[in-house]
């Protein structure tokens, strides 16, 4: 509960959008590749607030990375990027990552041990006008 807290504090500067799109390109010289998630959200008016993550559970391999990319028209400039247990997150990198429209939140050096379902939360601020909703999406990642 502490953590939620914080992270909801930490998002007071933050905006909101969920859109989702994979994509893998493979690395040269091994089976590794990135896996994007993206982020929109649009809001209307209080309470009216549209999300979308795609994919939704995402699905990697052992080595992969992940860019968690927020959608151009979404309603938030920002989004944070942040596991629900820190010390046991797939990659090396310490959280939060922060992706912004101009640069996707990025997961890498995945740890060689790294296997099952990881959860996290994506915070973020949509914003309309004078309407303020604060966002806290909560989807996984599968490491086959």
């Amino acid at each position: 509960m502490r953590a939620r807290i914080l992270l909801l504090a930490s998002l007071v500067s933050l905006p909101l959008l969920a859109a989702r799109s994979s994509s893998r390109s493979a690395h040269a010289g091994s089976i590794r590749a990135v896996v994007s998630i993206t982020v929109d959200a649009r809001c209307a008016g209080p309470r009216s607030t549209r999300v979308s993550i795609s994919p939704w559970n995402a699905a990697v391999r052992q080595g992969d990375e992940v860019n968690w990319v927020l959608n151009s028209g979404a309603n938030t400039d920002s989004m944070m990027i942040m596991p629900k247990d820190p010390a046991a997150w797939l990659f090396d990198a310490p959280p939060p990552y922060v992706g912004r429209k101009s640069s996707p939140g990025q997961g890498r050096r995945m740890k060689g041990n790294a296997r099952g379902r990881y959860r996290y939360d994506i915070g973020l601020i949509c914003r309309s006008g004078n309407t303020r909703d604060t966002i806290v999406i909560d989807p996984d990642i599968i490491v086959d």
